[in-house]
């Protein structure tokens, strides 16, 4: 059996041992039981990777003594951000987790002049476990940034983004477009279940946000939004 993945929290790795908490403890002795002298390869989170080695178990804790720093891969060549306005809770925890899989690289959250959910704080916590959770799964080198929500008017956007229009066989597709931009990061916005206001629209093409097409069909949000990575991640 492969060793398990667990990213760690890199202020627990000092002098050649990851010191792992309650809920890791858990997983790896009470879920998975292991034992002392088991391996589990643990990740920063940040692009480190660690083959190592179960050394003590106590009650409350795990201490694994760290082998050599690897660079972790599982990572797409292209460095792709979702800009995404905020959904109902169950459908963006989905996304959330479809969109790290895929490999996100992060989810900047949105709140527009037609979104209906304005989540809470207390959500991000549960996203954040949910996309820490989903890349490991998915055996990625690093945890995606689940960025707080902030209205988008009068935010400032990266040059070249991109945002999904609807009923606009006028614009290129997304793929045509993002071929254009071969090297960099993307930046793809995608708005609620209401669509863009003409008001947003045009504060798109003023800091130079281009329109792009998920082709003829109207897709819920969180559809659009994994469509629009896969289209970008899995070429």
């Amino acid at each position: 059996m492969a060793a398990p993945r667990l990213f760690v929290d890199p202020a627990a790795l000092h002098h050649g041992m990851a010191h792992l908490n309650k809920d890791e403890r858990r997983y790896l002795i009470t879920v998975l039981r292991l034992d002392i002298g088991a391996k589990v390869t643990i990740l920063d989170g940040v692009g480190g990777l660690y083959q190592s080695t179960i050394a003590q178990v106590g009650k409350e804790a795990v201490v694994c003594e760290l082998g050599p720093l690897e660079t972790a891969t599982g990572e797409s060549e292209r460095e792709v951000h979702l800009w995404m306005a905020c959904i109902k809770s169950d459908r963006m925890e989905w996304l959330i987790q479809k969109a790290t899989e895929l490999g996100v690289a992060a989810i900047h959250l949105m709140d527009t002049a037609r979104t209906v959910m304005h989540h809470p704080d207390g959500k991000m916590d549960r996203w954040r476990k949910i996309a820490r959770e989903a890349a490991e799964q998915s055996e990625r080198g690093r945890i995606p940034a689940i960025l707080d929500s902030r209205p988008l008017a009068g935010r400032s956007l990266p040059l070249g983004a991109f945002y999904c229009a609807e009923r606009r066989p006028d614009v290129p597709s997304i793929r045509t477009a993002a071929g254009k931009n071969a090297g960099e990061a993307l930046h793809v916005l995608v708005g609620p279940e209401g669509g863009w206001t003409e008001a947003e629209c045009a504060m798109f093409a003023e800091k130079g946000a281009g329109p792009v097409s998920l082709g003829t069909r109207i897709l819920r949000a969180e559809t659009a939004a994994i469509a629009a990575l896969a289209l970008l991640l899995l070429e």
